[in-house]
């Protein structure tokens, strides 16, 4: 449609002709002619096209090999140096160099003092012959040491990290400071069986595979009995989580769990169900629940009800992970109390079939 002009100096309507005729218009007029003529004409803008939202590829460290150099660290609680030398022994044996990086001397429930833990664990970081840093043991003391980590350095040479436990805190700090793939997996003291009885034939086969990339990605890596559904369904994403403890105790930090687009693991010690359900409150609270797309629940000693009238472990679970309408799984043998204790490479992408009652790791978790 040609819009009707009214020419200023004229009192007449001058009907459309297929053209504008424009009589005796002011500057003023023609210039507001123009510009509506412009508007009529002009297209809106296209819609910007989504973007698809994308979890970024892990980083993963080279594989372990025979002749490979292996740092011990303690950066949490105190242990023996000779238990150091039991560990580098015994790692000896299967071909490894070995440098304990110990700190001393013990202070209270700590291996060392803060900066002597610290010093320690960086120098492990900072050795370009260290191929991989096992954790001697959890207990207490990492968190304190999460700002002092030499994270860049870990970008530029990336390496194996093994631990649990507290070492949990250095595990989700390293994964959201680098995007490093990192493992939860037996430390140096269950090697010697220091802290009970030894590992068994099957987590110390599962432990140097995973480590040395030969164990193949497998559509079935854990099979029932032993894990068990508890919310049925499929999902895929990347894994993450550790100590429910640690990972509730670092919200609120710059080394607080990522928890988006993620398969989450959970394991506990020593924490009656009043105390799992006050940190699974604190992180539906914190949002951490709210994009995860499945669960694995590993061991939980020794955290039952606190009394009859308590409610069970699985009246807790089934309370906060019913309703989010992902699988969820239990009894994966990881965590506390175990000899048959299989290392979970954080950061890769797994696959939990609850339905089924398997768990997948997709990938090598090492190059």
């Amino acid at each position: 449609m040609i819009p009707r002009i009214t020419c200023r100096t004229c009192s007449e309507h001058r009907p459309p002709t297929g053209r504008v005729d424009v009589v005796h218009l002011t500057r003023k007029a023609l210039l507001l002619c123009v510009c509506f003529l412009v508007l009529m004409t002009e297209q809106p803008p296209a819609a910007p096209t989504p973007t698809a939202k994308t979890t970024p590829l892990p980083r993963r460290a080279p594989a372990l090999r025979p002749g490979d150099t292996v740092g011990l660290v303690a950066p949490a609680g105190a242990i023996a140096e000779s238990v150091f030398d039991q560990v580098a022994s015994r790692l000896a044996r299967r071909g490894f160099s070995v440098i304990s990086f110990i700190a001393t001397p013990r202070r209270g429930y700590l291996a060392a003092d803060d900066p002597s833990r610290l010093d320690a664990l960086n120098r492990a970081i900072h050795a370009s012959e260290v191929k991989a840093i096992l954790c001697m043991r959890g207990g207490y003391g990492t968190p304190r040491l999460l700002d002092g980590v030499d994270y860049e350095a870990l970008k530029k040479n990336p390496k194996i990290i093994i631990g649990y436990s507290d070492i949990t805190a250095l595990l989700t700090a390293i994964q959201r400071r680098t995007g490093i793939v990192v493992f939860h997996g037996p430390m140096g003291q269950e090697f010697v069986g220091v802290s009970g009885p030894n590992l068994t034939p099957r987590a110390r086969d599962y432990f140097w595979k995973t480590l040395s990339g030969d164990m193949p990605p497998s559509p079935s890596w854990v099979k029932p009995p032993r894990v068990r559904s508890l919310v049925d369904g499929v999902a895929e994403g990347r894994l993450t989580g550790g100590n429910l403890s640690m990972i509730s105790s670092t919200l609120g930090t710059p080394y607080e769990i990522d928890t988006r687009e993620a398969i989450l693991f959970l394991e506990d010690v020593n924490e009656k169900s009043f105390r799992i359900d006050r940190m699974l409150a604190q992180l539906r609270l914190a949002g951490k629940l709210r994009e995860v797309r499945g669960i694995i629940l590993g061991s939980f000693v020794n955290c039952g009800p606190a009394g009859n009238k308590s409610l069970s472990l699985n009246d807790v679970f089934l309370d906060y992970f019913y309703a989010l309408g992902v699988p969820v799984v239990q009894g994966y043998p990881a965590g506390h109390g175990l000899r048959d204790h299989l290392v979970l490479p954080l950061g890769e992408t797994v696959r939990v079939d609850a339905t089924r009652a398997t768990i997948s790791i997709l990938h090598r978790p090492v190059d």
